[in-house]
């Protein structure tokens, strides 16, 4: 996701952004388990 604003690029890399791809790994680590 990658906006071509810089100042938008950096306000997408801060926290949030830190957050979001931290969940997806969750996630990821959830779905690759056998059910």
């Amino acid at each position: 996701m990658l906006l071509r604003e810089k100042d938008s690029l950096v306000l997408i890399s801060e926290k949030p952004y830190l957050e979001y791809k931290n969940a997806m790994f969750e996630l990821n680590k959830l779905k690759n388990k056998d059910f």
